[in-house]
């Protein structure tokens, strides 16, 4: 069995007769009766130049016949292989992949010597495959000589969390929570923030904010499992026309029934600097934000092969129609009623559109850059299907602390005026031209945790109430579970202002609501504390 991160552990499939195999993993010994102790001595065939040559050593990338008498499996354990580069010969040529599968699609063949439908398998009678499997082999035609690089990556369990999940230790402790009023930067009326001592214990919070890349992971999880389905929102409301995310029949009581993501998020669009002065942002003249923000999850019901959901790609107009996107109507008088009489476009107000597509992010960037458009749902769903939790509004603040008193959740809780401490809308625009980035974005706290301010309000657990604070003082692990109809968002984020950034700001808002800049971070305990 294979015990450390470098080791792989490959079962490999034969049937009775011959077989089309390979050595998927690097061994000290590849004697073949030693890897397939119930093969038949003297029938291991390779094939180069046009020949069959008898072998008794395998080597990883080649293909290879063997002859077994019955069916059976071996688990054959070794150090990984991700990358081969394989040489080529003109004609037929019996090839195999590493430790991991492999779409023929993604083989690099930069001399172009390998022609369409080009592979053949074999398990019992030839079929052309759409992937390669480890451990077994395949022919390919090649029409000249030269080199095809097979690399690939283990593929992530979705039973599990995404593999780029960490964790960071929390030790317990006792810390003040909230802040004095007179040092309040809410509203005016609006203090919820009452001085209270609160005592935790000790838990694991993720160091980042959940990625693009990771959530697309659990909603391949999720609908593998029959707990998520796909279809168009057509009632009334905010997302009429949208193409949602929803919990199944069978998913949880908490989110089933209920829109957890919006694969349609597109950027605010709204009256932002009140130039009519009705303080209604869905009349007027729009003044529109980045069109960078937008849902970057993506929806395939036939690509099995792809996971169904996946991270699209910004510079592929199969996924981005930037001229479309950044098509826009203003509001009449009557609250969000669109004047369909004039069409506008500001595709080429944003440098990120300029010199198309090389100022846009890569889909490798957009990976790691927080997932928005989460509902309150869809982050509890998360929790729920890896049984681990949001963070509790005290477990946020006392992380934000960092055990420093921090007044702001930054590295070191002060905010820079140039940005470069939070992802927050420093430059005080209306509205911000920013967008999300990447979760790593600057350095992480005395915790290890990054981005606790700015970038994406982080959705926690409790239901939000005003006097919440007043009757937990002294309280151990506290968590509001009364129902409000409101759930509580904490750190601000790359549109919204300093005084969000602080450790002690609460926000709240209903949990089926979820735009360009609502995300999550999660919480666990770990049995060892």
């Amino acid at each position: 069995m294979a015990n450390n991160r470098n080791e792989c552990d490959v079962p490999v499939n034969y049937q009775d007769g011959w077989n089309f195999i390979s050595l998927p993993v690097e061994v000290d010994d590849s004697n073949y009766q030693l890897l397939f102790p119930n093969s038949i001595e003297g029938t291991l065939y390779s094939f180069i130049d046009n020949v069959y040559n008898v072998e008794t050593e395998m080597i990883a990338g080649n293909g290879y016949w063997l002859f077994f008498d019955g069916e059976g499996m071996e688990v054959l354990t070794g150090e990984c292989v991700s990358s081969l580069v394989i040489s080529m010969n003109e004609g037929w040529n019996m090839v195999a992949t590493g430790s991991y599968v492999v779409n023929i699609s993604d083989i690099e063949d930069f001399d172009g010597i390998i022609s369409e439908g080009a592979f053949y398998g074999f398990d019992g009678n030839y079929f052309i495959p759409v992937i390669l499997e480890p451990g077994q082999g395949y022919w390919v035609r090649a029409n000249s000589t030269g080199f095809i690089t097979i690399s690939s990556s283990p593929s992530e369990d979705l039973s599990a969390l995404h593999s780029s999940i960490v964790f960071k230790d929390i030790p317990e402790g006792t810390f003040t929570m909230g802040e004095a009023e007179t040092d309040y930067q809410g509203p005016p009326g609006s203090y919820d923030a009452y001085i209270h001592t609160v005592t935790l214990s000790a838990f694991q919070m993720s160091e980042t904010e959940i990625t693009n890349e990771q959530y697309s992971h659990f909603l391949n999880a999720a609908y593998y499992n029959g707990l998520v389905e796909v279809h168009l929102e057509t009632s009334p409301g905010p997302n009429m026309g949208d193409i949602l995310v929803y919990g199944t029949e069978e998913a949880p009581d908490e989110y089933a029934g209920m829109a957890i993501y919006n694969l349609s998020g597109t950027r605010v669009m709204k009256d932002h600097d009140n130039a009519d002065g009705d303080d209604n942002p869905f009349t007027g003249e729009i003044e529109p934000e980045n069109p960078l923000n937008i849902a970057y999850i993506g929806y395939d019901e036939l690509d099995e092969s792809n996971g169904w959901f996946y991270v699209k790609d910004p510079t592929d107009p199969n996924d981005f129609d930037w001229i479309e996107l950044t098509n826009y109507y203003n509001y009449t008088s009557v609250s969000h009623q669109e004047d369909t009489t004039v069409l506008l476009n500001d595709y080429y107000d944003w440098e990120e559109l300029a010199d198309y597509p090389n100022n846009l992010p890569t889909v490798l960037e957009v990976s790691h850059w927080p997932a928005t458009f989460i509902k309150w749902y869809g982050a509890k769903a998360f929790t729920l299907f890896y049984d681990i939790d949001l963070p509790t509004e005290a477990q946020w603040e006392y992380a934000a602390h960092a055990g420093e008193e921090f007044i702001y959740a930054t590295e070191d809780g002060t905010v820079h005026g140039d940005g470069t401490s939070a992802n927050w809308n420093h430059l005080v625009e209306t509205p911000c031209r920013g967008h999300v980035l990447d979760v790593h974005l600057n350095e992480s706290n005395p915790y290890g945790l990054y981005n606790m301010a700015g970038n994406v309000w982080e959705w926690i657990e409790d239901w939000y109430a005003t006097d919440f604070y007043i009757g937990t003082d002294g309280a151990t692990d506290p968590i509001n579970t009364t129902p409000s109809g409101l759930k509580v968002r904490r750190g601000g984020s790359w549109n919204y202002h300093q005084a969000t950034l602080k450790s002690s700001a609460r926000a709240e808002d209903e949990q089926f609501k979820g735009n360009d800049h609502f995300g999550f971070r999660i919480v666990k305990i770990d049995s060892s504390f």
